[in-house]
Order: C-alpha cells, then sequence, then structure tokens
C-alpha cells in the first residue's frame, strides 16, 4: 500500500476531520521533498531530527 494510502485510511479510522486528514499528507509531502524521494525505512533518527 503506498504511503499517502497509509495516511488517509489510518485518519479515517481515528475517525480525524477531513482537515486533520490533509494536514498529515501536506506534512508527509513536505517530509519526502526535504528528504528526497527515499524509502523511509532506510533513514535513521538523525535524518528526522533535521526535518
Amino acid at each position: 500500500m503506498r504511503l499517502f494510502d497509509q495516511i488517509w485510511q489510518t485518519a479515517r479510522v481515528k475517525h480525524f476531520s477531513y482537515r486533520t486528514e490533509l494536514a498529515y499528507v501536506q506534512w508527509a509531502t513536505r517530509y519526502i521533498r526535504f528528504r528526497g524521494i527515499k524509502q523511509l525505512n532506510t533513514m535513521g533518527t538523525a535524518e528526522g531530527d533535521n526535518f
């Protein structure tokens, strides 16, 4: 399953509002653009802290 699909699905299960879902997707998009397109499981905690 794609990352954004997982975000939408998790937000729906937790009954978040639509605007909150959009905020999470926008945050993920900004994070991916900042880090470049890489697999998330190959990144360490230092890369997350730098964001």
